[in-house]
C-alpha cells in the first residue's frame, strides 16, 4: 500500500462533505488554494483541495496538491451535469476520456469501487456552466460526451505532466432535461470563482428561480453524500 496521499481536486469544499463524513482525522493544510486539508479515511491519507470552478482554478488546486507532497494519484471529483438523457441525478459517473477545450483529449484510469453501480464514458470539460437543456442536447449530439463539468481537463493535464495516474469520478447533479434556474456564467469573477453575493442578488431579483435553486441545492447535497460513499470504497 502506498504511503503517498490520494489527492482529490474539486471546485468547492462542499463537494468533499460526503467523503469527510468517513474521516477519522482532519487537519487543515496551508496552501494558496481556498480550501485544503489532510484526512485519514479508510486507512489511507487523503489530500483534499478546492480552489473554485474552471480550468484555471483547478490547475492551481492541482499544483497546490503537488507542492504539498507528491500524491499517489490525482482525482478530479465533484458534480457534473448530464448530457446523455439516460443519466439521472445521483448517478456516479467515471470518465474514461476527458474532452477539453479545442477537442484536446485525456485518458482517465478506471477503478471499481465495490459499491453500487456507476456509469462511464466521455466527459466534456469546459470553462463555462452549461445552462439549458437545449445546449446539453446539442453537445451530446455533436460530441458524444455523456456529461459535462469544468475542471477535469486541467487536473488531467497536471497529472500527465507529473506522470501521476489520473482518475475522474463525478456525480450527476442535474439531468439533461434540466435547465438551471440562473445563468451562473454571468456571476463569475475574473479569477473564475463564482460571486455568491451577485448570485443571491440575481435570485432575489427573480423570486421564481428560488424553487429551482432549492432543488439544485438539495440534489447537490445528495450528490456529495453519494460521491463520498463511492470514493471511500475505491482502491487506488
Amino acid at each position: 500500500m502506498s504511503n503517498q496521499p490520494i489527492a482529490v481536486i474539486a471546485a468547492m469544499s462542499r463537494e468533499f462533505s460526503g467523503l469527510l463524513a468517513h474521516a477519522t482525522s482532519v487537519e487543515a493544510v496551508r496552501t494558496e488554494a481556498a480550501y485544503a486539508c489532510r484526512a485519514g479515511i479508510a486507512g489511507r491519507e487523503w489530500l483534499l483541495v478546492a480552489d473554485g470552478p474552471g480550468p484555471g482554478r483547478a490547475a492551481a488546486a492541482a499544483q497546490a496538491a503537488m507542492e504539498s507532497g507528491r500524491p499517489a494519484v490525482l482525482v478530479s471529483a465533484g458534480y457534473c451535469g448530464a448530457l446523455d438523457p439516460a443519466l439521472k441525478a445521483g448517478d456516479i459517473f467515471q470518465a474514461d476520456t476527458v474532452i477539453g477545450e479545442g477537442d484536446d483529449r485525456w485518458s482517465a484510469c478506471r477503478i471499481e469501487a465495490g459499491i453500487g453501480e456507476m456509469q462511464a464514458g466521455a466527459l466534456l470539460s469546459r470553462d463555462r456552466v452549461v445552462i439549458t437543456s437545449e445546449e446539453k442536447q446539442s453537445l451530446y449530439r455533436s460530441l458524444g460526451a455523456r456529461a459535462v463539468e469544468m475542471e477535469a481537463a486541467a487536473v488531467a493535464r497536471v497529472a500527465g505532466e507529473a506522470g501521476i495516474p489520473f482518475y475522474c469520478i463525478r456525480v450527476v447533479s442535474d439531468s439533461a432535461h434540466d435547465t438551471l434556474p440562473i445563468d451562473f456564467n454571468l456571476y463569475r469573477a475574473p479569477s473564475g470563482r463564482f460571486l455568491r453575493g451577485r448570485i443571491l442578488g440575481a435570485a432575489l431579483a427573480r423570486p421564481s428561480s428560488f424553487r429551482g435553486l432549492l432543488r439544485l441545492g438539495a440534489d447537490s447535497k445528495r450528490a456529495s453524500r453519494i460521491l463520498g460513499d463511492y470514493l471511500v470504497h475505491c482502491k487506488f
